[in-house]
């Protein structure tokens, strides 16, 4: 990144509205019992739950295609920092 270009334009700060989304429909997931499986959002909304990575993983390419950027994310009570985003 050049030093002329501006944090806030990086692809992990673009993230950040589905961070937020995630983090806001957590405690309603968990109550749902989708513990352990796979959250596909896009923008500020989640889309699906799926019971595995590879499942969510392929819902996002069939629904978004390769050119749409999403974000899946594991549900659990104890955050780690693993994510995926499909950047174009």
């Amino acid at each position: 990144m050049s030093a002329d270009r501006n944090f806030a334009d990086s692809p992990l700060m673009s993230s950040q509205p589905e961070v937020v989304a995630f983090t806001r429909a957590l405690p309603q997931l968990l109550a749902d019992h989708h513990q352990g499986q796979f959250v596909v959002l896009k923008n500020s909304s989640v889309e699906h739950v799926l019971p595995t990575y590879e499942q969510a993983l392929s819902w996002g390419y069939e629904r978004f295609g390769l050119d749409e950027e999403f974000f899946v994310k594991q549900v659990q009570d104890t955050p780690q920092v693993t994510h995926f985003r499909r950047f174009r």
